[in-house]
């Protein structure tokens, strides 16, 4: 607190290491409290909804943390300084560390470059977060002037921060401080963390006025003098460094024009433009009270990625990422414009430049009425290649007090035209006005130079009953229709025929306006006044149609292709040069004519009527409608020859014509011999869902439009593989069926011959294979008697349940034949010392997990439906698509007739080795050998069966006929197996029993050896029954 008692330097604490030290302090919860400062350092959250939001100190009593429950109390106190960080800027932030010292003595006399002096204590903040998310940051800094700091003149104060780099007091991010008369003390935010406190300098008279500004080396120059010296760098240099500096000069130096003495050193609108897309480093940030000015590379690493730029009034301008623009947006910004991250692919600068007071572009457009209401935006971009994407940008503005209009105005979103010298409305959206920042938002889809401009407010002329014409008259649309039919049918001049089809259509947009069918135009009568256009200078855009009458060859490599028209926007002339960005648009309408196809013509003549009323009821022999704008093509060769042509439409369907039910859709032309719409020579339009559209091609030119029809359901028909695998199905399951009612029968009337449940286990891989061929029918019949058509694709809800409980027991089916075909195996091989069922019991529990987490994968697969797991095959089935059956069909299938193949080889192995060994024919061995290879061939008949049978939704007419039978044949084997090996467990049953009874008849001797055998057999049933027993335990 006293420097004079510092015996050695070397003890003395850098500015520096103060920072460090705090931002060090990790992992505690301590607060330190004296008459000489406050340090905390505390965790955010509190619990309790209790926030810790700063600290503050007052001079002979001490410090005290701020939370968010007395921020008010302390705020509206005698304090000395305080610094309270705002909620929002606390997002991630796990601890707050702070420190304010009431003397700052270390910190007098810090900086000796500039006449700024220490005014009131220090605050060194800082705060430590759980992620890299950069969250704008908002601090409120309260000072108090200490006595012992307090100036003896006229003096200015600054809200500062110590940059420990430049090791200069700087005033970046802090707003001017604002006196507190209430409590003597002053007031400012900033929007970052560091070591803040009032300064003061003595006050000067400011070199910033009319006449004079301050320069970036302090001095104080004319304005004039820096305009002409900027304007003469700029038009000589190509440094981009310079350029942005000078254009930043520049800027500033004609704020007021009144100080320009030579209109030679006014830079146009186009020079400006031209010099923000000539700056080529991509790290330039300048950000006055003036401008902002920024080229910077779109991607910044880390997930950032640079997005445009805002600029507030007062304070200054921000740089818009990905991180903050949700927070820019939600700012009371004066100015911004944020471009969408996928118009940014390919870009390697973006160059944006705001002006905050656009003097220069006052006056530019005399022409009009408009008037400039906002800031300006000039942005341009540099790519690394030729692609021309769609360009999405979005603008905020707010309207200048100075440009307030003092009438009823209309408000524009507009981009100066440096061609026409205009400002133009096209492309960009109307402005709508958001209360809450006090600002108009548009969107346009270009680059350019923005604003936003105003105009009277005039009654709209264009309703129900009147229109505007040429002129500016307001006249009723009956007028104007009788006389531009009247002008049409008497004229061949082009120009006349143009202007007055323009006017017509727009007149018949509502045609209960119309109050004589004669004059009414005929689709063959505008076909004709289209093709008769031969002045190949015409181009007639407004906000019902666009007519175009082009030489294609425009010189410079440009050739003219046809035109698109989007509502709302107007229309659109479509050349080589801008082909794809065109394509690429959300236009409504659109042809294009193949450079090919062109070959000869000398005018291209195109009318795209946007809402073509005339042409909503002039097909009533069919069920077609209307669903889209309609496009008149003509072409006019200097010879005969006819090249082939090729024409691509585009086509939205408009909201006003949207079927009410499900629709085919066709690219027709209006044949105005027949008087029906027509296919013929164009191709089936295709969905392109990326823009809403339909797109086709034709090989000629007329009329044409996007016509819808009711979509027809498929018809349901069961063709003979169809019934067939119904009928075999249903014979299997009514087999298995039959097996079960004479087992209960044998139980219930002849109890002797009955079998134990144990040894009836083998026909559990039986019943698995029942309980899937009822859910498949189940299935099956319930996608037939589904209404589809032919383009649906996407299973509905209950026939995807059915397919995964289809999916689930095919899977443990395979599961389950092939644990009991191993586990009789083992029973088969180990005769003397056979294995427990347990053992039996544990396998098909496993099967069941592994059926049910393969079933798993792919509902949750299919549940993306960007992945095309499964598809309808309409009246037929829901399954898997071609590429995932190798997936979940053919891969578990082959895994499982693999092992199956493998126990079969064992198998065969031991039965050969008992032939050569044996020394006499066992039936009981004879039995087991016959249920493993039952067994087998049953799952090795189900795995070819299905193996073939997912195939036949995706291979051909005859392919699939012929593995339509196997899959039926071997499908239908599985009820011979059941029977077969129902017989086998049955005989090897009654074999043991006659074995038994035949005993008892023999002679003494015999009835010894008899004894030894039944004691074994009936001990090994005790084992097997006290197993049982204990699994069932």
């Amino acid at each position: 607190m006293n420097l004079n008692a510092t015996l050695n330097s070397t003890y003395k604490l850098t500015e520096n290491e103060i920072d460090t030290y705090v931002s060090n302090i990790r992992n505690v919860n301590l607060t330190i409290n004296t008459n000489d400062s406050i340090i905390i350092a505390q965790p955010v959250n509190q619990g309790g909804n209790v926030t810790i939001l700063g600290a503050s100190f007052t001079r002979g009593i001490g410090g005290q943390i701020v939370n968010g429950a007395n921020t008010n109390d302390i705020i509206n106190s005698n304090l000395s300084a305080a610094a309270i960080i705002s909620n929002q800027s606390l997002t991630g932030a796990t601890s707050l560390n702070m420190l304010i010292i009431d003397k700052p003595t270390i910190y007098k006399n810090i900086e000796n470059s500039t006449d700024k002096t220490l005014a009131s204590s220090v605050i060194v903040t800082t705060v430590q977060t759980n992620d890299s998310v950069l969250t704008q940051t908002n601090i409120s800094l309260y000072f108090r002037v200490l006595n012992e700091y307090r100036p003896n003149r006229v003096a200015q104060y600054f809200c500062s921060f110590y940059n420990t780099i430049t090791l200069k007091w700087n005033e970046s991010g802090c707003t001017r401080p604002q006196y507190n008369p209430t409590f003597d003390r002053y007031e400012c935010t900033c929007n970052h963390l560091s070591t803040f406190a009032l300064l003061w300098a003595p006050y000067a008279i400011p070199c910033g006025n009319a006449t004079h500004m301050s320069v970036s080396n302090g001095s104080c120059i004319s304005r004039t003098e820096v305009q002409i010296e900027t304007v003469n760098t700029l038009r000589n240099t190509t440094n981009s460094s310079v350029i942005a500096e000078s254009l930043s000069l520049y800027i500033s130096s004609v704020t007021n024009l009144n100080a320009t003495s030579n209109s030679s050193y006014i830079l146009t609108v186009d020079e400006i433009d031209t010099f923000v897309s000539r700056i080529n480093d991509t790290s330039v940030t300048i950000n006055t009270n003036d401008l902002i000015l920024v080229a910077k590379q779109p991607n910044q690493g880390d997930n950032i990625t640079v997005l445009g730029v805002s600029f507030t009034r007062g304070t200054g301008g921000e740089v818009v990422y990905t991180v903050n623009k949700d927070f820019v947006i939600n700012s009371p910004l004066s100015t911004a414009a944020i471009i969408s991250n996928q118009s940014l692919t390919g870009i390697t600068s973006l160059n944006m430049l705001i002006i905050d007071k656009p003097t220069t572009y006052e006056d530019i457009d005399i022409s009009t009425n408009k008037k400039l209401a906002s800031s300006v935006i000039v942005v341009g971009a540099q790519r690394n290649d030729s692609r021309l994407l769609p360009m999405y940008i979005s603008l905020y503005f707010q309207v200048l007090n100075e440009y307030k209009p003092d009438v009823s105005a209309d408000y524009l979103c507009s981009f100066y035209n440096t061609i026409t010298l205009k400002w133009n409305e096209f492309g960009c959206t109307k402005p709508q006005y958001n209360p809450t920042f006090d600002r108009y938002e548009c969107t346009c889809n270009h680059l350019s130079t923005f604003a936003l401009l105003w105009a009277p407010y005039v009654i709209p002329c264009g309703n129900a009953t009147h229109m505007s014409v040429s002129n500016g008259s307001c006249i009723s649309r009956t007028e104007v229709q009788i006389e531009t039919v009247n002008t049409l049918r008497n004229t061949t001049n082009s120009s006349v025929i143009a202007e007055n089809l323009s006017l017509y259509i727009s007149s018949v947009m509502n045609l209960n306006a119309t109050s004589n069918s004669s004059y009414i135009l005929t689709v063959d009568e505008i076909d004709t006044f289209v093709s008769r256009i031969n002045d190949t200078n015409i181009t007639i855009n407004n906000n019902d149609s666009i007519l175009v009458a082009k030489q294609p060859n425009q010189g410079d490599n440009i050739i003219v292709l046809g035109a698109s028209f989007t509502r709302g926007i107007g229309g659109e002339v479509v050349h080589n040069e801008n082909k794809d960005e065109v394509i690429n648009s959300n236009l409504s309408t659109a042809a294009i004519i193949s450079q090919q196809s062109l070959t000869g013509v000398i005018s291209l003549n195109m009318l795209i009527i946007d809402k073509p009323t005339t042409y909503e009821n002039i097909d009533i022999s069919t069920n077609k409608k209307l669903a889209s704008s309609v496009i008149i093509v003509a072409v006019q060769r200097n010879d005969s020859r006819l090249p082939p042509t090729n024409i691509s439409l585009y086509f939205r369907v408009l909201n006003e014509y949207k079927p009410n039910t499900r629709a085919d859709y066709f690219c027709s032309f209006y044949d105005t011999t027949t008087s029906k719409w027509n296919e013929s020579g164009c191709t089936r339009p295709e969905y392109k869902p990326t823009f809403d559209r339909y797109e086709c091609s034709c090989n000629h030119t007329t009329s044409f439009a996007l016509i819808w029809l009711p979509k027809v359901p498929l018809t349901r028909h069961l063709n003979a593989q169809d019934i067939a695998l119904l009928i075999v199905l249903s014979i299997v399951i009514l087999c298995f069926i039959a097996i079960i009612i004479h087992g209960l029968t044998i139980r219930i009337c002849i109890s002797s011959v009955s079998t134990q449940a144990r040894h009836l286990l083998p026909l559990i891989s039986c019943a698995v294979t029942i309980i899937l061929f009822i859910f498949y029918i189940a299935l099956s019949m319930t996608v037939y008697t589904k209404t589809a058509y032919d383009d649906e694709k996407q299973c509905f809800t209950s026939s995807s349940v059915l397919m995964f409980f289809v999916y689930f027991f095919l899977i443990f089916m395979f599961c389950v034949k092939t644990s009991v075909g191993y586990f009789n195996y083992l029973r088969f091989v180990h005769l003397s010392s056979q294995p427990s069922y347990r053992q039996l019991y544990i396998m098909l529990v496993i099967s069941f997990f592994i059926s049910i987490t393969w079933m798993a994968f792919a509902a949750g697969f299919n549940s993306n439906l960007s992945f095309h797991i499964t598809q309808l095959y309409p009246h037929k089935i829901c399954w898997f698509t071609r590429p995932a059956i190798y997936y979940f069909m053919t891969i578990p299938v082959c895994l499982f007739l693999l092992i199956n193949i493998i126990i079969f080889i064992f198998v065969a192995y031991h039965i050969l080795n008992h032939v050569q060994n044996a020394a006499s024919s066992d039936q009981s061995y004879t039995r087991m050998k016959q249920c493993v290879i039952v067994l087998l061939l049953s799952c090795a008949t189900q795995g070819i069966g299905w193996l073939l049978g997912p195939f036949l939704t995706s291979v051909g007419e005859e392919a699939g006929n012929v593995l339509g039978w196997f899959f039926i044949i071997f499908n239908g084997l599985e009820g011979l197996w059941c029977i077969v090996l129902y017989i086998i467990i049955l005989s090897k049953h009654i074999d043991e029993r006659k074995r038994v009874i035949t005993a008892k008849e023999v002679k003494k001797p015999t009835e010894s050896i008899y004894h030894k055998y039944e004691d074994y057999y009936e001990k090994n049933n005790e084992k097997e029954d006290d197993s049982m027993t204990k699994e069932t335990i």
